[in-house]
């Protein structure tokens, strides 16, 4: 998530979670815990809205393949604005030709360029990005709290643009 992601309504987050029922009272019939914070939807809306052009779907192929059916797929986010762009090493493993498609749809060739398996990290990089993407400010995981929002976006057994919301648990 890029580091500058803007404040959330001051409350918005507390109101959300005095909206929820307790374990006494029946479930609301609308979805009042989402229609209570406005602010708190709003800035996953527009987190989504910044990040996911820098969210990219890689395609993974064989030596030799056709292009047709790829080995594998992963999801991946520019860095930086020389093409940089982070995936799993696990993504990268078994291929030898990889493809990159961004959210506009542009789809470009990219290579490995560095791997690590104890962290199951890979870089690879593309020639050139899209105008349209910003890359994403890597942040200091260290000053998570438990309790945090987070948030990821990917492309999930080719569901792209998809994004997923939970807390930080531990």
């Amino acid at each position: 998530v890029p580091a500058d992601t803007g404040e959330l309504e001051q409350g918005a987050v507390e109101t959300a979670v005095a909206a929820l029922p307790s374990d006494t009272e029946p479930a609301p019939a609308n979805n009042t815990a989402i229609t209570a914070a406005p602010g708190l939807q709003d800035a996953f809306v527009n987190v989504y809205k910044r990040a996911n052009p820098a969210v990219v779907h890689i395609f993974v192929y064989g030596e030799g393949d056709d292009f047709n059916i790829p080995l594998g797929t992963g999801s991946g986010f520019v860095i930086d604005n020389d093409g940089h762009i982070v995936t799993n090493n696990h993504v990268v493993t078994d291929g030898d030709v990889f493809e990159v498609a961004f959210a506009s749809g542009e789809r470009v060739k990219a290579d490995v360029v560095g791997t690590d398996v104890d962290s199951d990290l890979a870089v690879i990089k593309v020639d050139s990005i899209p105008a349209s993407v910003t890359p994403l400010e890597l942040a200091d995981s260290s000053i998570l709290d438990v309790g945090q929002f987070v948030i990821a976006i990917g492309n999930p057994f080719g569901e792209e643009g998809s994004m997923s919301i939970g807390i930080v648990s531990g």
